[in-house]
C-alpha cells in the first residue's frame, strides 16, 4: 500500500489516500464482481520515496476503467431496452398470432357451416324436384285419365241420347199394344 496525499482546489484542504496496487489476483482492481472504483488522482504530494511513473498509469487506468464502466452501463441500459422491447415485441406477435389463429378458426367453422347448409339445401332441392317430377307424372296420369273419363261420359251421353232419339221415334211409330208387346218380352 502507499500512502498519497492531495490538495484541494482552493489548496486548505488535504485529503490522503491509500491505494492498493494489483500485484495479487485478489486486489480490488481484479475483482469482477464488487469492485471498488478509485477517485482520480488530481493534484498529488508525494510524501516518501514513490514510483511517479505507475501513480500516473494508475490514474490514466482508473479514468479509462470509469469510462469503460459508464459505457458498459449504458450499454447494459440499451440491452435491457431492447431486451424488453424484444419481449413486448414478441408478446405483441403471439398475441396476433392467436388472433389471426381465432379468426381463422371462426373463418373455418362458418365455411363448415355454410357447407353443409349448401348440401342440405342440395339435398333438399333434389328432394323437390324428385317430388316436382313424380307430381308431374301423376297429374298428367290424372289429365289422360280425366280426358279418357270425359270421353267416356261424351260416349255414354251420346249413347245415351241415341236411345231416346231411338225410343221416341220408335215410341212414336209403334202402336200402344205393339208397345206392351216389346215390354214383355
Amino acid at each position: 500500500m502507499t500512502e498519497f496525499s492531495s490538495n484541494s482546489k482552493d489548496g486548505n484542504e488535504s485529503q490522503n489516500y491509500i491505494v492498493d496496487f494489483p500485484e495479487t489476483p485478489n486486489s480490488q482492481l481484479n475483482r469482477s464482481n464488487n469492485r471498488l472504483i478509485l477517485p482520480s488522482i488530481q493534484d498529488v504530494v508525494f510524501t516518501g520515496n514513490s514510483r511517479v511513473n505507475d501513480v500516473l498509469e494508475l490514474n490514466k487506468t482508473q479514468q479509462k476503467i470509469k469510462n469503460l464502466e459508464i459505457r458498459l452501463q449504458a450499454t447494459e441500459v440499451k440491452v435491457v431496452r431492447l431486451q424488453n422491447e424484444m419481449v413486448n415485441s414478441l408478446r405483441n406477435n403471439l398475441d396476433t398470432l392467436n388472433e389471426e389463429k381465432s379468426a381463422r378458426q371462426f373463418i373455418e367453422t362458418n365455411l363448415k357451416f355454410q357447407h353443409d347448409t349448401f348440401m342440405k339445401t342440395n339435398i333438399k332441392l333434389k328432394q323437390t324436384e324428385e317430388q316436382l317430377h313424380e307430381n308431374r307424372i301423376t297429374m298428367q296420369s290424372m289429365i289422360k285419365y280425366t280426358r279418357n273419363l270425359e270421353n267416356s261420359i261424351l260416349e255414354s251421353q251420346k249413347d245415351l241420347f241415341a236411345r231416346k232419339d231411338f225410343q221416341v221415334y220408335f215410341t212414336h211409330s209403334l202402336t200402344g199394344s205393339e208397345m206392351n208387346r216389346l215390354i214383355l218380352r
